[in-house]
């Protein structure tokens, strides 16, 4: 949790607008290839160095729902903190506990 608070406080700062946007762009691509390869597009994670012994260690494999769950998450919770001008250490840290919850599960 320490590690997730430390990036949540370093990309929340203004001057770190720029590294906040690739991090959720690389998250999005994250989430989206692990949706596909839990749909059964091999090398859906190639562009992450993944291969389909990675997929098999995280267990992607019939869980199509969870990750796409995270995916409708993410894509409703930045509009929701664009909107009304939410912390961005929020969004962070609620959106790599999500993540780590279905990595354990």
């Amino acid at each position: 949790m320490g590690a997730i608070c430390a990036l949540a406080e370093r990309l929340a700062k203004p001057q770190a607008d720029a590294q906040f946007s690739v991090f959720l762009d690389t998250y999005r691509k994250l989430l989206w290839g692990t949706a596909r390869a839990c749909a059964g597009e091999v090398n859906a994670l190639r562009a992450f160095g993944a291969g389909s012994a990675d997929l098999e260690r995280i267990g992607v494999s019939g869980r199509l729902e969870e990750w796409t769950g995270l995916w409708d998450k993410l894509v409703h919770s930045v509009q929701r903190a664009d909107a009304l001008n939410l912390d961005k250490r929020h969004l962070i840290v609620s959106l790599l506990l999500d993540a780590q919850a279905v990595l354990r599960a």
